[in-house]
């Protein structure tokens, strides 16, 4: 399968969309991804322990090419770089994920930083904090929770997901989080109790619309089990615009309870899916560029898979707001090779910004 690139030019907009299944790419265009790849490498900087890059052209650049490569090819390229991302630190098995994009996750460290130009942004679930790279000082007062909130800006996310931080028994305003994320609430010195207004009054405009497109996150979970041992496969559809740029994609991560890091503790951690058929029937984004690619991939023993991503292009320069209009696609996998283990299937729509989905179980 080709890759589909579709461009819209218009007077305040310049769009670049990539849809694109990872695995059904075909040799030519994997090999021109890796060597896009080795290029825009050699102008990434490291500092403080993090990655640095000139500025958001720059960081588009490079997430323009990361984004045509596979997941493993991705930590394989992060690894010339001194530093540890925050995808691949263990220590951030079981907590809330900062991005729902693959590979944003994979360029800031893990604290959730980098640097662009002399600004360091650390991204939490839901907003972007601004810090002058001059003033490392305060970074380091952040990172350790003791920071003046004078020191800092923060940017709101637009579409980030209040549900994905509660306990789904207990009822939005009353309750508490969980304790992964109360940990990270440490480093902006914010209470249980502020955090969730705060999330409330910015989630008011985090998911407004654009007319007929979709901005959120949804995340669905099917509940498997291996030999008694908790397993899941997390199918993430999101759409975010952060102060840096906008993002919007498809992936599906295989998690089990079970052992593992250097002190074999037990947790929720990422673990393979035994194989998933992705089949992409038609996507439009909410400036009217349409790609109905009509494809089908097979992608097999693989723990995170990239399934669509856009990381917006140009837009991350020109500004605009980048959502969903249409997407229709299936998703059917099995989470081990266990004979006994159930084949789960997902259909999932969004039709002029309202979206849908049907699943197996």
């Amino acid at each position: 399968m080709k890759k589909n690139l579709n461009k819209q030019l218009t007077k305040f907009l310049v769009f670049g969309f990539i849809a694109a299944t990872i695995c059904a790419c075909n040799k030519d265009e994997m090999n021109s991804g890796i060597e896009a790849s080795r290029n825009v490498s050699n102008s990434i900087g490291v500092t403080n322990g993090m990655l640095k890059f000139k500025d958001k052209q720059h960081l588009n650049r490079v997430l323009d090419s990361l984004g045509k490569l596979s997941i493993t090819d991705i930590d394989n390229f992060t690894k010339q770089f001194e530093y540890t991302s925050y995808a691949l630190d263990t220590l951030n098995d079981d907590q809330i994920e900062v991005t729902p994009d693959p590979v944003l996750a994979r360029l800031v460290n893990r604290n959730a930083s980098f640097q662009i130009g002399d600004t360091i942004v650390t991204l939490t679930p839901y907003s972007d904090i601004l810090i002058s790279a001059k003033d490392i000082e305060n970074y380091t007062n952040y990172i350790g929770g003791t920071a003046n909130k004078e020191s800092f800006k923060e940017i709101p996310v637009k579409g980030f997901s209040l549900n994905k931080f509660v306990k789904p028994t207990e009822a939005v305003g009353t309750q508490l989080m969980s304790q992964s994320f109360q940990r990270s609430l440490q480093k902006s010195q914010t209470t249980i109790v502020e955090s969730i207004k705060k999330m409330q009054s910015l989630n008011t405009t985090a998911v407004a619309q654009m007319p007929y497109s979709w901005y959120g996150e949804d995340n669905i979970e099917s509940p498997e089990e291996y030999h008694g041992r908790p397993e899941k496969v997390i199918l993430t559809v999101y759409s975010h615009s952060r102060s840096f740029g906008k993002a919007y994609g498809v992936k599906a991560v295989g998690r089990a309870y079970r052992k593992g890091g250097v002190f074999g503790s037990k947790k929720w951690r990422n673990d393979e899916i035994h194989t998933l058929t992705f089949t992409l029937r038609k996507v439009r984004n909410s400036v009217g560029v349409e790609v109905n690619p009509n494809s089908t991939a097979t992608l097999n023993n693989q723990e995170e898979m990239n399934l669509i991503r856009s990381d917006g292009a140009v837009d991350y320069v020109t500004g605009g707001d980048i959502g969903f209009q249409d997407l229709d696609f299936s998703v059917s996998f099995r989470k081990n090779g266990n004979s006994s283990s159930p084949t789960r299937i997902v259909n999932y729509f969004i039709n002029s910004g309202n979206r849908t989905f049907n699943k197996n179980w």
